[in-house]
């Protein structure tokens, strides 16, 4: 690609850019053949990031078209350390002057190669966040004992060894002291083994990375008591004219495309628990058995409406009270040692909220696409303004919002693509509605 992404000129005397203008300030490559670092930015032709709050690593894909003999010349072969800084068009006097995103990687992967013309050849660099490969060295089976959150913390630092400077926020106010032993796990894996009992207020935690800060480790709780990044808008038409900032900040706003799987289901709510659940412990040490209930109320919610229509019944009850529909069964052992709780304690109930949170989650996707924007990361929010689908005519009416699409969303996914213009695409969640069932 070129260095420059769109240079557009769209707002006059302002002299800034369009929204998805970007510079590649470089991408380098090292080569373990020749003992030196390249600048290969002018034949990256795209570049994709992508980060998931259920992705603890930040993916790069570099597509390189290769005129000069790169791959033949640094003997590329999937393990090279590469970095890569992209910023914010500097052209436009604003907040995001200074906005980039710098990323060191490792190479995992060199695919997809064809030959276009006899002098010429094409292939991606797949790229992952560097603890990717430390996490392939270590299998865990030491004792532990302390808090889920530091111990999580631990990991990253000594295992995974994450730098410093790319651990964001890492939560370590979960409560109850566990102690036992990492059963022969990859430290990923640890994490992930630790995650399933790992809550605040009744709510699951996330271990992610995002391209812009780093590592986190944040529950349900944070993310969803977070105020909206920004407000989005999917229509047709524009209010502010062309040249003026408030033309720009709008075209910044705005969703270029929109689309859904939908896959609203209370079939599938109902079975995974998220209106009612049931948990059966059993005490192995005091040979006891425990039985809690869990029922739909007083949920942290992104937005203010249930999921779900109070007038319907199964069986000639309330979704809420459907407490067969979903069983936990966990095995404790209180005396496994003098003073501390084992692995599966924090379970208990805290299980049957925490998986209603994450499993509702699961109530409704929305994919979108926006101009690209250095400062937006999985984990924040988004409110989006839709206008419903009308006539022409409707249209003129003053009040087009489709309250049933409109409404706040959690960021799960995004693939930062660039290509000419910085684009996102972005996988939006919710747990809730904006208007009544």
């Amino acid at each position: 690609m070129s260095r420059r992404g769109t240079a557009r000129r769209s707002l006059g005397s302002t002299g800034s850019t369009t929204p998805d203008a970007y510079h590649v300030e470089h991408v380098k490559i090292n080569s373990w053949d020749l003992g030196e670092e390249k600048d290969i930015t002018d034949s990256v032709k795209k570049i994709k990031i992508f980060e998931d709050l259920n992705q603890p690593y930040v993916e790069v894909h570099l597509v390189v078209m290769d005129a000069i003999g790169l791959i033949n010349e640094m003997k590329l072969n999937g393990s090279e350390l590469v970095k890569i800084k992209i910023k914010r068009s500097p052209e436009k006097k604003s907040s995001q002057d200074n906005a980039k995103l710098e990323l060191s990687l490792k190479a995992i992967e060199i695919f997809g190669y064809s030959r276009l013309t006899p002098t010429k050849q094409g292939y991606t660099i797949r790229c992952c966040s560097p603890h990717l490969y430390s996490n392939q060295t270590k299998i865990l089976q030491r004792p532990f004992e302390n808090t889920i959150g530091k111990l999580i913390q631990d990991i990253v630092k000594k295992d995974l060894r994450v730098d410093s400077d790319r651990i964001s926020d890492i939560n370590t106010s979960t409560k109850g002291i566990i102690k036992g032993i990492y059963p022969s796990l990859r430290p990923y894996y640890a994490i992930k083994w630790l995650l399933r009992n790992a809550y605040e207020d009744s709510t699951p935690f996330y271990f992610y990375e995002t391209a812009l800060k780093g590592v986190k480790f944040k529950s349900y709780k944070e993310l969803v008591s977070q105020d909206p990044y920004d407000t989005y808008d999917y229509r047709s038409f524009f209010e502010a004219d062309k040249g003026t900032p408030e033309y720009y900040d709008e075209v910044r706003r705005r969703i270029t495309r929109l689309s859904s799987p939908l896959n609203m289901s209370q079939f599938n709510n109902i079975g995974q628990g998220v209106y009612g659940s049931t948990l059966h412990t059993f005490d192995i040490a005091e040979k006891k058995k425990e039985r809690f209930e869990y029922r739909y109320g007083k949920m942290k919610t992104l937005n203010d409406e249930k999921p779900y229509p109070s007038q319907d019944k199964i069986n000639d009850q309330a979704y809420e009270d459907l407490k067969e529909s979903k069983n936990y069964y966990i095995s404790l052992n209180t005396k496994a040692f003098d003073d501390q709780n084992n692995y599966h304690e924090p379970l208990k109930p805290t299980i049957l909220k925490g998986e209603a949170h994450y499993q509702s989650m699961n109530f409704n996707d929305m994919k979108i696409d926006i101009p690209g924007d250095f400062f937006l990361e999985a984990g924040l929010i988004m409110d989006l303004k839709v206008i419903r689908a009308s006539s022409a005519a409707q249209l003129e009416e003053s009040n087009m919002t489709d309250k049933f699409f409109s409404g706040k969303y959690l960021i799960q996914r995004i693939e930062h693509v660039f290509d000419g213009q910085y684009r996102q695409n972005i996988t939006l969640r919710r747990d809730s509605i904006g208007v009544t069932l």
